[in-house]
């Protein structure tokens, strides 16, 4: 995991997958954003903090 200190003070921290993609951002205030990868590495989902529950966002291919 990756820490980031912004010019305001606050810490950031990144995960990556072992491919090197970003799978997690987490935020000082205990909120996080996660991402979910299929197997030809494309983002599949993303879940992020809405109000007082969790959101997931499914991502699909439109042709």
């Amino acid at each position: 995991m990756l820490s980031k200190l912004d010019k305001d003070g606050y810490l950031t921290k990144y995960d990556y997958t072992k491919q090197g993609d970003l799978s997690e951002i987490q935020y000082v205030d205990g909120r996080a954003v996660s991402y979910t990868y299929g197997k030809g590495g494309e983002r599949r989902s993303f879940t992020y903090p809405m109000e007082q529950r969790a959101c997931t966002t499914t991502i699909r291919k439109i042709s």
